[in-house]
Parts: C-alpha cells; structure tokens; sequence
C-alpha cells in the first residue's frame, strides 16, 4: 500500500492565544520511520505527526503542535510549559526499561 503525501487544502486560521502557545519551544524527538519520519512531543501527551520527507516535517510539525494546544484550550485544559532535557536517559519516551 501506498503512502500518500500530506498535502493541506488550505491554510487555518491560528487565534493569537494559540499562535503564541504553539510558537513555544517545545522539545521534539524526531525519528527515521520506514515511511518518512515521526515526531512527537513529550511536553504534549499524544502529539504526534509524521511526514514522508524531511522538508515537509516542520510544517507538520508546527500543524500538530497548533491543533493539541487548541484542542486542550477547547476541553479547558492547561497547556504544559515547555521543559529543557539535558540527557536522553531524562526523556520519558527514550528512557530504558
């Protein structure tokens, strides 16, 4: 099966509030996938995207990122603040069993 390259129909349009939250320095790990590449980040629970070349990552990761902190707004939530990982053994997702 095939994969098909993300392609958005249009542009949304961002609040400031969330604009700003998404503008924030949050930590992504970034990995070689079989079918492109995989980000998630783990200041964000469940944010995540993929994208099938490196040049169209950063769009979709700026897409995932705007639409977990507006989705948490929408349910009420508090968005995390961004943390600074000094090793890979401090990140939850890298740490060994």
């Amino acid at each position: 099966m095939k994969m098909r390259r993300y392609r958005p129909s249009r542009r949304f349009y961002l609040s400031p509030e969330v604009a700003a939250l998404a503008a924030r320095p949050y930590t992504a790990i970034i990995e070689r996938i079989p079918q492109g590449y995989l980000a998630i980040f783990p200041d964000l629970p469940g944010c995540s995207t993929w994208a099938t070349t490196w040049e169209d990552l950063p769009r979709m990761m700026e897409d995932a990122k705007a639409t977990w902190i507006e989705g948490a707004l929408r349910r009420g939530q508090s968005i995390p603040e961004p943390r600074s990982w000094q090793t890979p053994q401090e990140m939850p997702a890298l740490a060994a069993d």
